[in-house]
């Protein structure tokens, strides 16, 4: 598991802490914590997306088409977006309000 992938785990984690679920059944937290995190990246993703220049989109489907790697992904991504860490944090910012507020 990469160091992206560990610090959402833990995110998700904290937030269903936060939620404070009541004799939540070890299964059901399970598919809980694998539905946010499937969400959670939808909603990275989505504002990644929403970033990118729109000339580089082509490129960028391009290296999704190529199935190349995550760090080459990471890269190109990084390259071409200035406030990576800032769309990633904001991004999880809205996410936890939208959940914790429902």
């Amino acid at each position: 598991m990469n160091t992206n992938q560990h610090t959402l785990e833990f995110f998700i984690d904290s937030l269903l802490s936060e939620k404070q679920f009541k004799n939540l059944d070890s299964t059901v937290r399970a598919q809980l914590h694998a539905d946010l995190m499937n969400r959670a990246n939808d909603h990275i993703n989505a504002s990644i997306l929403a970033a990118l220049p729109k000339e580089k989109l082509s490129e960028f489907e391009a290296l999704l088409d190529k199935n190349e790697g995550e760090e080459v992904i990471q890269s190109f991504l990084r390259t071409n977006i200035d406030t990576m860490d800032e769309i990633v944090a904001s991004s999880l910012l809205r996410f936890r309000n939208a959940y914790i507020a429902n």
